[in-house]
C-alpha cells in the first residue's frame, strides 16, 4: 500500500486513483455523463405567480394570527371567561383566610398568626397571578395547525 503524499489535494488522490482503477474510472465516466445530461436539461418551469400565490395562502393564515388586532381579540375571548369568576374566587379566598387567621390565633400569638396567613395570602396571590398570567401564552400556542383538548379530552382545530 502507497502512503498518501501530505502536498495532494484529496482531489489530486481521487484523480490518480482513477487513472489506474478500471471499475472506478468507467463510474466516474458514467456519473460525468450524467452530470452533462442534467447540466444541459432546462428544468422544471417555474411559475412565478403561482408561487407566490402557494406562498401567500400558505402564510395568511400566520399572519393573521400574528397581527396585533386578531391578538387583541382572542386574547379578550379568553380572558372575558376567565375573568368573570374572579371576583368570588377572591372573595372566597379572603373568607377562608380571615378563617385560618382565626384558628391558627387560638393556638399561637396574634402575630404569628397574622404572619403565617399573610405567607399564605401571597401564595394564593401568587397562583392567582401565575394562572391569570399564563391564559395568553397559552393562547399564543393555540395557534394554526396547533390542536387543542376538548373538555372532553378529543382532539379539536381551532
Amino acid at each position: 500500500m502507497k502512503s498518501i503524499d501530505d502536498r495532494r489535494t484529496p482531489w489530486q488522490v481521487v484523480e490518480e486513483h482513477l487513472l489506474h482503477c478500471d471499475e472506478c474510472s468507467t463510474g466516474q465516466q458514467d456519473l460525468s455523463a450524467l452530470a452533462r445530461i442534467l447540466n444541459d436539461s432546462p428544468g422544471p418551469p417555474l411559475d412565478a405567480e403561482l408561487l407566490r400565490d402557494r406562498c401567500l395562502a400558505a402564510l395568511t393564515p400566520r399572519l393573521e394570527h400574528l397581527s396585533t388586532p386578531a391578538r387583541y381579540k382572542r386574547l379578550l375571548a379568553a380572558l372575558s371567561p376567565a375573568l368573570l369568576p374572579l371576583p368570588l374566587s377572591l372573595a372566597w379566598a379572603a373568607w377562608l383566610l380571615v378563617q385560618l387567621h382565626g384558628v391558627v390565633s387560638a393556638w399561637l400569638p396574634g402575630e404569628v398568626a397574622t404572619l403565617l396567613v399573610a405567607g399564605q395570602a401571597a401564595a394564593v396571590s401568587l397562583l392567582f397571578a401565575a394562572t391569570y398570567a399564563a391564559l395568553p401564552l397559552l393562547l399564543e400556542q393555540s395557534g394554526p395547525g396547533s390542536t387543542i383538548l376538548n373538555s372532553r379530552g378529543e382532539r379539536s382545530i381551532p
